[in-house]
């Protein structure tokens, strides 16, 4: 499942429409595991996702970011965003971000249910 989360995270930005369902059938793997650690996994999968938006620094912007102080560092963007970036990116971003909110509230909503029944169990005792 990590190798292809990590090949969907690869293949950000394309613009082949076949990138939402093989999105949405990672998203949905990783949630039917049924995993505790599922929001970790999605947790990690969108900040990749998001740090495909950004570009890296060049070693003169980072040894400029060395001389200022640490309320300079505070108030400037932590990363530029790169000149690349097209509707497409924007789309995919939403999608998962959509699809990781729906999923959550499911979870929540399972976790809740599982808490009531375990509550009721225990007063019947």
């Amino acid at each position: 499942m990590f190798a292809l989360m990590g090949r969907i995270v690869g293949t950000f930005g394309t613009n082949d429409l076949e990138w939402f369902c093989a999105c949405e059938a990672v998203l949905n793997c990783m949630f039917s595991l049924k995993s505790r650690n599922s929001h970790e996994y999605a947790k990690q999968f969108l900040h990749q996702i998001v740090s495909r938006l950004f570009r890296s620094r060049t070693p003169e912007e980072i040894e400029n970011l060395q001389m200022l102080t640490q309320d300079e560092l505070q108030t400037m963007e932590s990363m530029p965003l790169r000149q690349d970036i097209t509707d497409i990116h924007f789309a995919q971003l939403f999608f998962v971000i959509g699809h990781i909110s729906i999923k959550m509230l499911a979870f929540v909503e399972q976790l809740e249910a599982a808490l009531k029944v375990a509550l009721s169990n225990s007063f019947k005792k």
